[in-house]
Order: structure tokens, then sequence, then C-alpha cells
């Protein structure tokens, strides 16, 4: 049955009041406790921040994204905010990128103003998230209850609340997308059913929201959505057969592209500096993976790209309307139109998600190319629950009051805490204290870095780009980068592309003798031992073999034989070892280097057992760095003060191995340790080692420029003194001054990437710059000159204004559309 219920903003604030319980109760965190939300747990499993959590304590692993691209990017448009800057340009990430009108990082949304307006950061991603999850089930109630009660509407809304899909991506812009569609169905039902003075806004606020949320393609699915309600809707209602609904509509979508210009035309801005032919095209699932809609399998898997539980009630419900619906159509009765979409919604979300049909059938349709169909689980989930709702509507159109309404409750008392129970497993409460805390090193780098000069991290920090945080530019940041870009993080990195956007750099895998690194200011380098040591002893083949403990200590006194090939500098030697599942606290570990034929021993240290790990590689350094010739060596192994129920080993890989053989003192060879020397790298070019904390290390370029350059041709490489005749004046964020006072003729190359929307001029006058290695601007100079680089782009300079114009012109429509038409009486359909 079809209503067109009016719906007050007394109820819609209670609605939201209700979700917003709903979705704090769900997520557990409680602001008053100093918790907030995030996946912070996966930071804290990183040796950069401590290792303060096992990584198999972390909720969930694939959420890297949100710590190194999103939440850094949030972090510098609030701070830029809040010292009175609109946050235009951010040069941390890649040599910098557009800021705020950039929609891939979700800054045009009010999740983010809420984050940025909020006391802390920590406070603001709580308040963002329930914000979000509220506001996106307010949305679908207030669809639903246009077509009838308030349990089918309470239902609908808390299915899509707590769905699978926005457990999975509640950090990243595709909720903040997803949950303008329930608005713009709303509003284009009103369009179509009403016509009031609010329709047009109606349509134009909820579809600018959804075409500026941060994720192009959740909002041609959420367009797709509403324009497959209006085929529904025509198609069976008689009374949505009006051209006023289409012109309503209409102008609604002009008003909605009017408002939202500025992002629009800065995506397609920041479309133009790169190549996305490479990007996955179609879904990762299949039909098998519909068996992620039921309770055990979704908790099993728990992926990120197929989450779209809606709990068991859901699901139930939707088969019945099926059921419903296919009798109607056999008795030649018209379903109702919520019946009908919600059934054509899950077809054809259900042919996308799992890929029911040829992918080279659909990938010609603009929107569908270059995008994982996949995400579509949020229509999946969303037509899941109204047609759930359209089957409690048929209920309650045909059962006493007194016996549905206790059922629905019922109903929706299970359906809320199936859901919040799966919602709790992908994400939870964490104590602010987690919220990105500080690190000494990185503390250190902040304070000393200059303006253009930039770092580099291993994988130690989890993904290029977390340090943005902490203010620090990263050239290897998480981002959409130029071919010319990533040619010269090839060069300065092997590993350099994990992904297309992403790098996960192993400290080994950074090439410092590469005057890349000067080129582009790298001032520092911070990462674990990798960066300035590797490990040998380890015969390449031993590790494929599975492990076993040698006999425990302190019963036992472990030997290890190595040979180490070519003359090295020793700076300590690494272990598996493994305490029995125990927190070790009494006793030292015992470490004696010989080489066989000398009567004193090399080296002898003691490590702390409490500084042991249980099955975690440790590095141990000698007091100092010891020069070792090539040869055999023997370490030797004992736990000395332990108390009577201290046990400790180091695991090995048995078998015969050359050059290396393990066992107990006296005793026969059983295999390998799994241990190495860590030797110094002779590689490190003009990077040098200034400090160390906690197995983490920073190194220093001694031959960086301070800022800007001048180089006499784009052949020449940068020394330190290359940025001596340069002086910076930075006016602000979005431009500077440079002043050349040298006489020579030649280039002045700043390091940064040169993107859309930036304009230089020399002497007054325009120039064009030309690009060094490709990526950072280069103004030719015959002696002094003064530079100046302002940052002007189109979305500001054309969209602002039109934006302005079409809100206006919303704001002026509806007050002159002052007469109301009465809304037809209720069509009933079965």
């Amino acid at each position: 049955m079809d209503h067109r219920v009016p719906l007050t903003p007394r109820e819609l604030a209670w609605a939201f009041g209700a979700f917003l319980l709903i979705a704090l109760i769900a997520l557990g965190a409680n602001p008053f406790r100093d918790q907030t939300v995030g996946p912070f747990d996966l930071l804290l499993s990183q040796p950069g921040w401590g290792n303060q959590v096992s990584f198999a304590d972390v909720r969930h692993a694939e959420r890297s994204d949100v710590l190194d691209y999103y939440l850094p990017r949030w972090i510098q448009a609030r701070q830029q905010l809040r010292a009175g800057h609109l946050p235009l340009w951010n040069p941390l990430p890649a040599g910098g990128e557009p800021g705020i009108l950039n929609l891939a990082s979700g800054e045009l949304t009010p999740a983010f103003l809420i984050f940025a307006a909020s006391p802390s950061a920590a406070l603001g991603l709580l308040a963002a998230i329930l914000f979000n999850l509220s506001f996106g089930a307010t949305g679908v109630y207030a669809f639903v209850r246009r077509h009838g009660g308030m349990l089918a509407s309470l239902f609908a809304g808390l299915t899509v609340m707590l769905c699978g899909f926005n457990a999975a991506w509640l950090y990243w812009p595709h909720l903040s997308t997803a949950i303008w569609i329930g608005w713009l169905l709303w509003g284009v039902d009103r369009a179509f059913r009403d016509g009031t003075r609010h329709a047009v806004p109606g349509v134009a606020l909820p579809l600018s929201g959804l075409l500026i949320g941060g994720f192009p393609f959740v909002s041609f699915l959420g367009i797709g959505a509403a324009l497959l309600y209006v085929l529904c809707g025509t198609l069976i209602d008689r009374l949505w057969c009006r051209r006023a609904g289409f012109a309503r509509c209409s102008l609604g979508l002009l008003a909605a592209i009017g408002l939202s210009f500025p992002g629009l035309l800065g995506f397609a801005e920041w479309l133009r500096d790169f190549e996305l032919g490479g990007r996955v095209t179609g879904t990762e699932l299949s039909y098998s993976d519909i068996a992620q809609l039921l309770p055990h399998t979704a908790r099993q898997v728990r992926a990120v790209e197929s989450g779209m539980y809606v709990g068991i009630v859901a699901p139930t419900l939707a088969l019945l309307v099926i059921v419903i619906a296919a009798v109607a159509v056999i008795r030649r009765r018209w379903p109702s139109v919520l019946t009908v979409f919600s059934l054509a919604l899950l077809a054809v979300s259900a042919v996308l998600v799992f890929g029911l049909v040829p992918r080279g059938l659909l990938a010609w349709i603009p929107g569908l190319a270059n995008n994982r169909w996949n995400r579509a689980a949020c229509l999946l989930d969303l037509s899941i629950a109204l047609a759930a709702a359209a089957c409690i509507l048929y209920l309650q159109a045909r059962v006493r009051k007194a016996l549905v309404v206790p059922f629905v409750l019922a109903l929706t008392l299970v359906q809320a805490i199936d859901l919040a129970s799966y919602f709790r497993l992908l994400n939870g409460p964490m104590p602010t204290a987690a919220f990105y805390p500080r690190v000494p090193l990185i503390d250190r780098i902040a304070a000393t870095s200059g303006p253009f000069q930039s770092t580099v991290a291993d994988d130690s920090f989890l993904v290029s780009g977390s340090l943005g945080v902490y203010g620090i530019a990263e050239w290897f940041g998480h981002g959409f980068r130029t071919e010319g870009l990533k040619a010269l993080l090839q060069e300065a990195a092997s590993g350099s592309l994990t992904t297309a956007t992403a790098s996960r750099v192993a400290g080994s895998g950074f090439h410092f003798a590469s005057p890349v690194f000067s080129a582009l200011g790298v001032r520092y380098a911070v990462g674990g031992e990798c960066l300035v040591s590797s490990s040998t002893g380890l015969p390449p083949d031993a590790a494929r073999v599975a492990r076993v403990a040698l006999p425990p200590m302190p019963a036992n006194t472990l030997v290890q034989t190595s040979v180490i090939a070519r003359p090295a500098l020793v700076e300590g030697v690494s272990f598996n070892l493994a305490t029995y599942g125990r927190a070790m606290q009494h006793g030292v570990l015992r470490v004696v280097l010989t080489k066989p034929g000398l009567d004193a021993p090399l080296a002898a240290w003691n490590v702390a057992a409490a500084d042991i790990v249980d099955n975690q590689v440790r590095t141990f350094s000698l007091p100092a760095p010891l020069a070792l010739d090539a040869g055999n060596y023997l370490l030797t192994l004992k736990y000395l003060g332990a108390e009577a129920d201290d046990k400790l080993t180091v695991w090995s890989f048995p078998g015969q191995w050359s050059g290396c053989s393990a066992g107990i003192a006296g005793g026969p060879a059983e295999g390998c340790m799994d241990f190495g020397f860590r030797v110094r790298r002779t590689d490190l070019g003009t990077f040098q080692p200034v400090a160390s904390d906690a197995g983490i290390v920073l190194l220093e370029n001694n031959d960086v420029p301070a800022g800007p350059y001048f180089l006499g041709s784009l052949t020449d490489l940068p020394h330190a003194s290359s940025g001596a005749p340069i002086a910076l004046d930075p006016t602000g964020p979005l431009g500077f001054s440079l002043h050349y006072s040298g006489s020579s003729s030649g280039f002045v190359v700043v390091p940064m990437s040169m993107r859309s929307g930036w304009h230089v001029t020399s002497g007054g006058k325009p120039v064009r710059p030309q690009r060094y290695l490709g990526v950072m601007p280069a103004i030719p100079v015959d002696g002094p000159a003064d530079i100046a680089f302002r940052y002007r782009p189109l979305a500001v300079l054309i969209g602002v204004p039109i934006a302005l114009l079409s809100a206006l012109s919303l704001v002026f429509a509806a007050w002159i559309a002052r007469k109301r038409t009465r809304p037809p009486k209720p069509v009933v359909r079965y």
C-alpha cells in the first residue's frame, strides 16, 4: 500500500536521534571516557609506533587507506581552516595536490565540516562517523515513511545504517557519498507525487551532496537508483505520469550541478593530470559469494571489498516479498511501487556485485568503466532493506495491529542485535591516545624540516603518507601519480609502486646513493634498521623449511656457527626467539661472539630478558660496531639469572646448511638458527644516521638544498649549496615568492608537483615553467629575478560564482513558488 504520509520536522529529529543513539551503541565509543573510533589498532601494530598492539589482535587489517590517505588530508585541511586559510592546496602528499576541492579527499561533505569544527581531531572523527550513519539512516527512514508506517521505516533505516557495506567502508568517502541516496529517493518521490514549492530543493540538495560526496562511482550508482525509481513509478502509478514531476527533477538536477560545480570542476582539473586506464573494471566477486549474505560466512570473511551483510531477518523478509509480488502478478495485480522498485534494484545490484553477466556487456556504459562493480553492494544492501520494509507494510495492511506490531518490534530487535554484533567485529572503540601518538623521531623531523623539504619512510610506518598527519611532506605519499612521478619514485626505491597509488617500501629498497633524493628535497629517511644495515648469515634456502625450536635455555647453552663471506661492519645480531608464551621478567640473555683460533671473545654483551618478545625477530646491538674479516664465527647464547619456570629458546631451520649450523654446546648440530648479522650498508650515499629510538633509525641527507634551488642546466644535479642564491618568501598556503640573486643564467627549480591551477610570473610577466626530471617546475632566469607562484584553480575562479548563483536562484525559486498543490488521495496497490 502506497501512502503519501506527511513527515514533520519533529519526527525527523526523533528518528535522527534514535539512529544516533543506536550508532553510538554499535560503535561502543564513549567520548566522555576519551574514546574515539578508527583503525588505530592497525597503526599501533606497526614498528614505527612501537608495536603496541599485536597484529593478530588488529580488528581489521585492510584499512591502511584511512591512516595514510584520508585522515592525513583531513587533518591538514582542518589545521589550515583553523588557522584562517581556505585549504585549496595540500603541500604534503606526492609533492602537493589540490585540497578541499579534490573530490577524492571527501572534504566537501558535512562529515568533514563536523570534523574540522570539533575541539579535537579524535573527537571530530567520532562525531563525523556518527553523523554519517545517522543521517544516512534518516534519509532511508524518510523515503520509506512516504510509503507507510514508522515501524517499516525504522527497520529499513536501521538495516541500512548497520549493513555490511557501511561497516566495511565506515571511514571512506564511499559512506559519505552513499548517505545521500535515501534522501535523493525521498526528494524524487516528493517531486513527482506532491509538487510542493520545496520539491526542487528536495531534489537539488541531496543530489548535490551525492555528486560531491567523495566517491564518484557511488554517486553514479545513487543517480542510477533514482532513475530506476522514476521508471518504476511511471510504469505502475498513473499519478507519476505528470510532466511537472519530470520538470521539477530536471530543475533539481540543474541546480545540483550548479551547487556542486566547484567540486565537479576541481575533479575535472584533477583528472587531467592522471591516466586512469589501468584501473580495475568489473567485480572481484562471483555468484558463489552470495554466501556472504549468510551470518557465518560474513563473520568469517570480513573483507572490505565484499562487505554486504544485512542480517538474517531482512533477507528473509525480502524473499517473502518476492513471493508476495509473484502471487500479485499471477493474479494480475501490480505490487506497490516500493515493492517493484526494491526488487528491480536488487536485480540490478546483484548483477553488478556478483558479476552475473559477462563484463564486456556492461563495461561500455559510462560510469562502469574503470570501477569495481562489487562496490554496488551499497545498492544491494539498500534494496534488501527496502524489500523487507515493503514486506512489513504488506503485513501491517493485512494483519491486526495488536499482532503485527509486537511481531515487527521483535524482528527489529533481533535485526539490531545481529547487525550490531557484526558491526562491532569490524569497528569498535579506541582510546584517543591511540590517535596518531607522538613519536620522538617524528617530532624531530617536523621541527627541523624546512619549506619544500620532505621525508621518506619505510614500511615500519605502514604505507607512505601516514606522516602527513604530523605535517611532514612525503613524495611517496599515498595518492594518484603522474607517469613522470612514478618513474622518478621507481628510480629512488625498489617496490615504490606497491599499487597504482600507494607505496610500502622496505628499508632495504631505498637507493640512497641516487641523486634523485636531493633533487626532490628529501632531507630525512626514517624507518627500521634495514635502512642502515642488512642481514647476512642465514642461507637463502633455509627460510623455506618449517622451523623447530632448539632445546630451551637455561638448561642448555646454544651455539651457532656461521660464515661471513666478505669483510663487513657488524652492528648487531638478530634472533627469532621464543618465550613459550610467557612475558619474561627475570635474567639476561648472554651473547658471546668468538672467532675459532682466538683465545679472547670478539664481543660479549647482555640482553635483558624483559626486552624479548615471544616469536618475534629482535635485533641486539653490539656495544660498538665491529669490523669483521671474512671467515668462520661462533655465537654462544646463555640464559643467566632465570627463575625456576623461565624458559627461552631460539627458532631454527632443521637440516644441513652450507656455512651454518646450530645446536647445544657439546652436542650435535640440529640445523641453522633463525638469525642474522646486522651489517652496515655501504650504499647510503649522502645520508648518515643521526638518531635512533626503539628500533627506529633516522637518517639525514647532508647534501640536500634548503628549499628551491638553482641549476645551470636541467641536466645538472643539485647539492646543498644550490639553494644559496634563492630567497623564499612564503605568502600563504596558496602562493609564495622567490628572489634569485645570482648573476648566472639557468633555472630556478621548486621541489613540488606542478599541477593544474598554478600560475607563475617572473618579473611580473607570466611564464610557462619547464619540468625538471619530468615533475618539478623549473623557471628560466638570465640573472636576478623575482618569481611568484599563485594557486588559482578554475574551480575557484569559475566554479564558486556559479555555485553562489545557483544557490541564490534556488532560494529565489522556492520563494516565488508559494502556491502549494494539494496531495492527491492515496492509491492502494496490492
